[in-house]
C-alpha cells in the first residue's frame, strides 16, 4: 500500500499542518503519524475513515490514487485564503473532481468499523437472523456494534463485512449457511460484471448474487443466480442505483461443504476407471 504513505504526507503538507496537529485531528499520536509517512506502519481502517472524512475524499482515493494530481492544491488554496485574511481549509471542489464515488453512482463509505483490543480491524458478521435489523441499522453505530466481529488475516486495503448465505439460489457456487466476506464497493461504475457480490437493497434486502453491470448502458444492475437446475425459481433481479444501500464485492467464502465435482469431471473419471480395469483384463460394469 505504497500510495497511502505518499498521500498522507502530501495531504498534510498541502493543508499546512504539522504531524502532531494532524495526528490530533484523527486521534493518534505524532509518533504513529510519523511512522505512517515513513512507510513503517499502515493506518487501520478506523483511522483511514477519519482521514477520508477530514479531507473530504473516499478511502479508495486515499489508498489507491495519487492525490498530488488534484488540480488546485491545498497550498494554493491556503495562499489564496491568506490574501483574503480567512482561515485555510481543504478544498472540496478539487478533491471531488478526483473522487468520483461521491457522484451519482457512489455509495457512502460505512462510518462504523470495529477494532479489537490490539487496534486491528475486525470484520463485522451479519448472520441470517440479523438481516432484517441490518437493513434498518446498517449505518447505525449502536446496531453494528451488536454484530459479532472477527479479526481475519489477509484482508487489507478496504472495508470488509461477512454475510451468511440463505437459500439455494447460488448452488453450486455457494450453499446455504456458507459465509461470504465482501469488500465495500464505493463506486457502482467499478463493479466487475459476472462476479459475486453482496447487494443490500431497499426492496429485496440482503442478497448474494452474480452481478451484471449495466450502469453505463442502461442505468441498472442485473442480479443473477447460479442455480441453473431451478432457474425458474430464481429469476434475475433488476436494480436501479437509487434502490441500493450497499454493495460488497465477494473476496472470500467459507463453507462446511466440500464441493462435488462437476458432471463432466465425473464422466472423465468413469472413463479412466473403465480403461484401467480393461488394461488389467477385468470386466467393467459399463455406463
Amino acid at each position: 500500500m505504497k500510495m497511502i504513505h505518499e498521500n498522507l504526507k502530501a495531504l498534510r503538507v498541502k493543508s499546512g499542518l504539522k504531524q502532531e496537529e494532524i495526528a490530533n485531528l484523527v486521534g493518534i499520536t505524532g509518533k504513529n503519524w510519523s511512522s505512517y509517512e515513513r512507510g513503517k506502519t499502515e493506518p487501520n481502517i478506523e483511522t483511514l475513515v477519519k482521514l477520508a472524512t477530514e479531507f473530504k475524499i473516499t478511502v479508495d482515493t486515499l489508498v489507491q490514487r495519487d492525490v498530488s494530481l488534484i488540480a488546485k492544491t491545498l497550498v494554493q488554496k491556503k495562499q489564496e485564503n491568506a490574501r483574503l485574511n480567512v482561515s485555510p481549509s481543504v478544498s472540496p471542489m478539487s478533491l471531488d473532481q478526483l473522487n468520483e464515488p461521491s457522484g451519482e453512482y457512489g455509495n457512502r463509505v460505512p462510518k462504523v468499523v470495529t477494532v479489537d483490543n490490539t487496534g486491528r480491524d475486525n470484520v463485522a458478521f451479519v448472520p441470517v437472523k440479523a438481516r432484517a435489523g441490518y437493513l434498518a441499522g446498517y449505518g447505525d453505530p449502536e446496531f453494528v456494534e451488536t454484530l459479532p466481529a472477527y479479526s481475519l488475516p489477509g484482508l487489507n486495503n478496504g472495508i470488509y463485512r461477512m454475510f451468511e448465505l440463505e437459500g439455494q439460489s447460488m448452488v453450486p457456487s455457494l450453499y446455504e449457511s456458507d459465509l461470504v466476506i465482501g469488500r465495500f464497493v464505493e463506486n457502482m461504475r467499478e463493479i466487475r460484471s459476472d462476479r459475486v457480490h453482496v447487494v443490500v437493497t431497499k426492496r429485496d434486502g440482503v442478497v448474494v448474487k452474480r452481478v451484471i453491470n449495466r450502469i453505463e448502458k442502461d442505468g441498472v444492475l442485473i442480479l443473477n443466480s447460479d442455480n441453473q437446475r431451478h432457474k425458474e425459481d430464481y429469476p434475475p433481479i433488476i436494480v436501479r442505483p437509487e434502490d441500493i444501500l450497499e454493495i460488497w464485492y465477494a473476496v472470500v467464502f467459507m463453507s462446511r461443504q466440500f464441493r462435488a465435482p462437476g458432471e463432466l469431471y465425473n464422466r472423465l473419471i468413469d472413463v479412466e476407471s473403465r480403461l484401467t480395469l480393461m488394461e488389467q483384463g477385468m470386466p467393467t460394469g459399463g455406463r
